[in-house]
């Protein structure tokens, strides 16, 4: 928590590319967007194996990477529509996948298209939710705020810091509002 909003830091990535939450934006959208914003945390997944190809089906939920630079690589949600099986390589004794999965972006830049993609850029989707307690109380704390107008059940930090027009603080750090200014 800074500011009284939530940063999300990525390790390895610039400071510009912190994803920051202002409450008071996500409380004027609906409970949908938040249960949305909580099941985007997850813990670490793991890479599809080379094994497990044939073990996915059509509506299977994962992860794939999208390169946002030259240098950084992000997941984000897909749904698999089909896999195209082809027979596996043998590499050094080891069995290598070829095959190819067709997904549509749930989330992301990519959002709403299909694209088909090799187990190199797949993640499979860990269920088992995030247990971070600052995360809880901030989700928690916009859930509450959503159905309560006065931000009487709002935790003490999210209601700490001053906000400015359109409910980002007033000393905010730069990219704020370019992050997270409504939600999509």
């Amino acid at each position: 928590m800074q500011c009284g909003a939530l940063r999300v830091m990525y390790e390895e990535f610039l400071e510009e590319q912190d994803e920051w939450y202002d409450p008071t934006a996500l409380a004027a959208s609906s409970a949908w967007d938040v249960a949305k914003l909580r099941a985007r945390f997850c813990v670490p997944s793991t890479p599809l194996e080379d094994t497990q190809c044939r073990d996915l089906h059509a509506g299977a939920r994962l992860y794939v990477s999208c390169s946002l630079d030259d240098d950084n690589l992000k997941f984000y949600d897909v749904v698999l529509d089909s896999v195209f099986t082809a027979a596996h390589q043998i590499a050094n004794g080891m069995e290598r996948c070829v095959c190819r999965f067709a997904v549509q972006w749930s989330d992301g830049p990519h959002a709403g298209s299909m694209e088909e993609v090799s187990i190199e850029r797949v993640c499979c989707l860990q269920s088992s939710p995030v247990q971070d307690p600052v995360l809880i109380e901030f989700l928690d704390g916009v859930t509450k705020l959503v159905g309560d107008t006065n931000g009487e059940t709002m935790s003490q930090e999210i209601r700490a810091a001053p906000a400015a027009e359109g409910g980002v603080p007033a000393n905010a750090p730069p990219g704020f509002q370019r992050k997270f200014g409504s939600s999509k």
